[in-house]
């Protein structure tokens, strides 16, 4: 199960991600980030992944999901503080060269 929480950075929306993010949740975390997304009107998004303990590749996928309807915003996505697990699993999803990672 995951928790997500929303800050704003100067014009930007943060999503800060905890716990596991998995195929059981991928449609409904879409649908929340999309809705926080279109609320904030912001077109910068950062996930702040600093407390996600866990994600497996259906979760990587609906990351890239996102980045997509982003970029077609003409905005930018952004994802910091990843730890050095999730890390791996992006790298083994061959997903690090495709996110913002800070």
């Amino acid at each position: 199960m995951y928790t997500m929480n929303t800050a704003f950075e100067n014009e930007a929306i943060v999503l800060r991600i905890e716990g596991e993010l998995s195929l059981e949740h991928i449609a409904e975390f879409k649908t929340r980030v999309k809705e926080e997304i279109q609320r904030s009107a912001a077109t910068t998004v950062i996930f702040d992944l600093g407390e996600l303990s866990y994600v497996d590749s259906a979760g990587i996928g609906s990351l890239f999901f996102i980045k997509n309807m982003v970029d077609k915003m003409d905005g930018e996505m952004q994802v910091k503080a990843v730890s050095p697990r999730v890390r791996e699993i992006m790298k083994s999803c061959g997903m690090l060269s495709v996110f913002n990672i800070t």
